[in-house]
């Protein structure tokens, strides 16, 4: 894995306790906590190189959640 990649991790939950000073655990898929429990875990983004993609090219059923537009 480079430096600076984004990952999620699964605390081992035998290891928990708010006075250790190290946790284990694995990375697991980014997915993973909301596929297992429903928690929502942080946002994805696309780039759209046109206003039309955003509302006719959406990867996701039933489309976005949210919509935010930037400019320079």
């Amino acid at each position: 894995m480079q430096e600076g990649t984004r990952v999620t991790v699964k605390l081992n939950e035998s290891d928990f306790n708010w006075d250790a000073k190290y946790y284990t655990g694995k990375v697991v898929g980014q997915n993973e906590p909301f596929e297992k429990t429903g928690t929502y875990w942080g946002y994805q983004v696309r780039v759209a190189h046109s206003i039309s993609e955003v509302f006719e090219e959406c990867p996701h059923e039933g489309g976005y959640d949210l919509k935010v537009g930037e400019s320079r």
